[in-house]
């Protein structure tokens, strides 16, 4: 306080001592900044997801693929080869596909069998070969043999759902250890919502065509006589996969139609 010609007035405080103004963001401002925050982080998530979730399904796309590519290469390799046998003129398919554990009935015929079981149908195909044939592959991919063998190539689907070869010699009865040729075949043995992860039919004449042709009716294993399995001239093979992309058919099925080379008189 101070006196102005004698009159008691208070004193107004100067610029240096008046408080502060207040600074910073209030609650309200915030709040909305955390929920924008919470907003963009939400969508950024979103989006990461869609990006991993796409690149997942194109890699089990891709995987799909590479396993009916390869497993329909090998089956088309061998079933091409059946009842072949090297120099014609100095062997015989008896000599050089004799009876065998797989193949127990007359020699060098049938170079065909098949049969179904509670998982999928099975396949074994045999042919010959020796140092002059070193191009004929087998189921396991085996080209060089070294010396005469006769390879019986057994197809079949393991209870996991995987496309199995084993080549045995047939001179020896000898077996390989089964390798797994491609996987994620389906294993539902219940037809009416999946199929079998292997299905066969065998292509035969059976004399009903008009036109004499190498083949005129497709059979199952079950089918199929003695004289049929002597007369396959084509192999028609279904692959049927889990399909791997969620949201469609639950499994996803790939047919070739595979001829046989000893009644088409192809060469290899």
């Amino acid at each position: 306080l101070h006196v102005v010609r004698g009159t008691m007035t208070p004193r107004r405080p100067s610029a240096s001592h008046r408080p502060p103004s207040s600074s910073g963001f209030t609650l309200i401002e915030l709040m909305v900044a955390i929920a924008i925050s919470i907003f963009l982080i939400g969508g950024m998530m979103v989006l990461l997801q869609n990006v991993r979730s796409t690149y997942t399904t194109e890699t089990s796309l891709s995987t799909l693929e590479d396993n009916e590519r390869l497993a329909m290469m090998l089956l088309t390799d061998v079933i091409q080869s059946a009842g072949y046998f090297p120099e014609p003129l100095i062997n015989t398919a008896a000599s050089t596909m004799p009876a065998s554990t797989n193949f127990p009935s007359d020699p060098g015929s049938p170079s065909i069998l098949g049969s179904s079981n509670a998982q999928a149908d099975t396949l074994i195909v045999r042919f010959a070969a020796d140092t002059t044939t070193p191009n004929l592959m087998n189921c396991m991919g085996q080209t060089d043999t070294g010396a005469s063998i006769d390879w019986e190539n057994d197809f079949y689907v393991d209870p996991n759902g995987n496309l199995t070869c084993q080549v045995t010699n047939g001179l020896t009865n000898a077996a390989s250890t089964p390798v797994v040729i491609a996987s994620g075949l389906t294993t539902n043995t219940n037809a009416t919502t999946n199929p079998a992860g292997m299905t066969i039919l065998y292509g035969v004449p059976t004399g009903t065509a008009i036109t004499p042709t190498c083949m005129d009716t497709y059979k199952t294993a079950a089918q199929m006589s003695s004289t049929d399995w002597a007369n396959v001239c084509a192999v028609k093979v279904t692959l049927t996969f889990a399909n791997p992309v969620p949201g469609g058919s639950p499994y996803v099925q790939f047919t070739r139609v595979i001829g046989v080379m000893n009644m088409l008189g192809a060469s290899t």
